[in-house]
């Protein structure tokens, strides 16, 4: 199905990506003082654009899946749109939940990167997280932030089925006794992060290496912490190159599992037959 397709599923995605860059586009007003505040546009346009545009997309993979052609314009459809947007919206807010531990550690750390925290003080604490020693403490630092990043990862996991169960009229209760199930389609989506998450730890390592020599330059009184710019372009090419052909496929997943999920139609017609 995946191979067969993805042509179809790939323009999906990327269809999906458009409308994700359109939702983005009032960032831009950021780079305008006197226009800064328009750029709050930006979430508006993300719930009523994007969140029913997945609810949109869920629907077209169920499609796929019962056999008919990729529909790339339900992608974009407005129909039934006031329901998709409150599903969208109540599976949101369980994200937000899933993703304040990931979000907290990233404020915290651009604060700090910003200055708002002072190099000695940055220092001091991360000896005390490494037990004396500063790079334990950045180790156990990055450790801790990847570590919500999975929480956000598992939260997405565990919610992304739900749409696809919304795409097929299945109640919540649908997934009662095949939970088992569920966790097994969770883990196999999260494998597909796995290449790009190992290349992201190997440009965070070497990123880690060039800020302890910098921060070796304290000795002379001078720290010039290096630039993000060069490993986030890598990180950018990481997620194009092993990331984003892998997209279509997790999105497959749950909604194969919501598939194999017994519909409220079946379900009555078995308790009848019995």
């Amino acid at each position: 199905m995946y191979t067969a397709h993805f042509g179809a599923l790939l323009q999906g995605f990327l269809l999906q990506a458009v409308v994700c860059l359109i939702a983005l586009a009032p960032l831009l007003f950021l780079s305008v003082p006197q226009a800064a505040p328009l750029a709050w546009l930006c979430p508006v346009l993300f719930v009523l654009l994007v969140l029913p545009m997945r609810q949109n997309a869920a629907q077209a993979l169920a499609s796929l899946l019962d056999g008919a052609e990729y529909p790339l314009g339900q992608v974009v459809s407005f129909q039934d749109y006031g329901r998709k947007l409150l599903c969208s919206l109540r599976q949101g807010l369980w994200l937000v939940v899933w993703g304040l531990p990931c979000l907290a550690v990233t404020v915290g750390m651009s604060m700090a990167y910003n200055g708002l925290v002072d190099a000695f003080t940055l220092m001091r604490f991360f000896m005390d997280l490494g037990g004396g020693k500063f790079t334990q403490g950045l180790l156990v630092g990055f450790g801790v932030y990847a570590l919500t990043v999975v929480v956000l990862l598992v939260g997405m996991a565990f919610l992304s089925w739900r749409r696809h169960g919304d795409a097929r009229q299945l109640p919540g209760s649908t997934v009662r006794g095949h939970r088992l199930r569920l966790l097994a389609a969770n883990l196999a989506g999260a494998l597909t992060y796995v290449p790009f998450l190992v290349a992201v730890a190997l440009i965070g390592r070497g990123y880690v290496s060039q800020l302890v020599a910098a921060i070796s330059g304290l000795a002379t009184g001078s720290v010039t912490l290096p630039p993000l710019t060069d490993n986030l372009y890598l990180v950018g090419i990481a997620f194009l190159v092993l990331l984003c052909p892998l997209l279509p496929l997790k999105a497959l997943i749950p909604a194969a599992f919501a598939q194999a999920l017994p519909s409220k139609k079946a379900t009555q017609t078995e308790a009848a037959e019995a």
